[in-house]
């Protein structure tokens, strides 16, 4: 039962779909999610066996160090006491144990599942905010969002951005441990999750989507031999479906988008390639230059402080407090800025540690390996975007990939022996 309903909780933070529970009860957001935080601290409690022996694992401890220990260090020099993005922190980490656990207990297929049903939530959600952008517009008033992009789909993460990385963070639990033995599925899942990319216009979400896909077509044409027939032709089909989704998807943006509104005739495929020209339009259509200003004003901000850093959420508040122009778009510039220089390589090398996890999987049972896919996901992402550290669906993945990777309970132990 506990179980059960963890896997709820885990759901409702895969998909976003908390925000919309919380407007439909009537209740603000944070109490949300302090609810489910006391759900995932019984859960803990209810299999505190297995939470300990959790803890004591390293990759635990070291993240555990990094997204709380360090962050309440720096509240000691703090210009702002953020504790609020302290209790963040916590619950994040707090859901990658549980996760871990929750993997321990019911094995990597039946939580894959999970993981696979929020990925067709996420993409319905994605359509749904196309097609019906007011359904969501009261909920991103209570969240302080919009409900409008121009066309560009967001979903039930209420950002395009935002809902192209979880929907990458996803797809590499549902293709390496759901599908891994599925190739048709496999071929299809890559089409949608192309198509949902591009349907967000999100430049960042296709970068990493696109690392990804190639990742899966290099072993699939690995496995069968590219010069192969079969091997060949898999390669040709799915490129070419790729090349006729991205012009599907940017003809579907365009009429949608001329029927919604007369504001600008801006569809995906315009969007994307307007990361080649230094352009700030009205409609926001050139955001490199902008973006630039902002690298800029964060650099002069680590100069002044290398060390120690502004603290936790520094860059944030400082944007509220109109300090900066705004967040710096670039996961490492911004925990140097909060925590110092010291912050983006320690945070380099627990991705290349969670990297090399991906020797403990044996290739004939996950001949995509999980791991490895996460941590080039995670690293491609934090160079467009500021949101990976504080998204629940990279934290659930993290915690799902390293407890299979410490706990397996298939048939078949993990390389290197178990728990290691």
């Amino acid at each position: 039962m506990t179980d059960r309903i963890f896997a709820l909780v885990l759901m409702l933070n895969l998909t976003g779909l908390f925000s919309f529970v919380a407007a439909g009860l009537g209740i603000p957001i944070a109490l949300a999610t302090a609810s489910m935080l006391c759900v995932i601290g019984l859960y803990l409690i209810r299999n505190y066996k297995r939470a300990l022996l959790t803890l004591r694992k390293k990759d635990f401890f070291y993240w555990s160090c990094f997204m709380i220990l360090w962050p309440m260090a720096t509240l000691v020099y703090s210009d702002f006491l953020d504790l609020r993005a302290l209790a963040v922190n916590t619950y994040l980490v707090a859901l990658a144990f549980a996760t871990a656990i929750f993997v321990t207990k019911v094995g990597a297929q039946k939580s894959a599942r999970v993981f696979l049903a929020s990925a067709c939530i996420t993409v319905a959600g994605l359509l749904l905010s196309i097609l019906h952008a007011d359904f969501f517009r009261t909920v991103a008033e209570v969240a302080d969002a919009k409900s409008d992009y121009l066309g560009r789909a967001y979903g039930f993460f209420l950002q395009p951005n935002s809902a192209a990385n979880n929907l990458s963070f996803l797809y590499v639990v549902v293709v390496s441990i759901s599908l891994a033995q599925h190739n048709a599925s496999q071929q299809i899942a890559t089409a949608v999750f192309v198509l949902s990319l591009l349907l967000t216009g999100s430049r960042s979400g296709v970068a990493v989507g696109m690392t990804l896909v190639i990742y899966v077509l290099s072993v699939q044409t690995r496995k069968s031999g590219f010069f192969a027939k079969r091997g060949f032709l898999k390669t040709v089909t799915a490129v070419t479906m790729i090349v006729a989704v991205f012009v599907a998807a940017d003809d579907v943006s365009r009429r949608l988008e001329n029927n919604a509104s007369s504001r600008a005739d801006f569809g995906l495929y315009d969007r994307l390639q307007s990361i080649q020209k230094l352009d700030i339009g009205e409609r926001g259509t050139g955001s490199v230059a902008a973006r630039l200003v902002v690298f800029f004003e964060h650099l002069e901000g680590i100069r002044s402080r290398p060390l120690f850093g502004f603290g936790l959420a520094g860059s944030s508040n400082l944007v509220e407090a109109g300090s900066l122009s705004n967040t710096a778009h670039n996961q490492y510039l911004q925990i140097a800025f909060d925590y110092g220089v010291a912050a983006p390589v320690i945070f380099a090398l627990l991705l290349i540690r969670l990297y090399r996890f991906g020797r403990r999987f044996p290739p004939e049972i996950y001949p995509f390996d999980p791991a490895a896919m996460l941590a080039v996901a995670t690293a491609v992402a934090c160079i467009f975007s500021t949101d990976v550290l504080n998204s629940r669906v990279f934290f659930a993945a993290l915690g799902f990939i390293l407890g299979l990777t410490y706990f397996s309970v298939q048939n078949h132990p993990v390389r290197h022996g178990e728990g290691k």
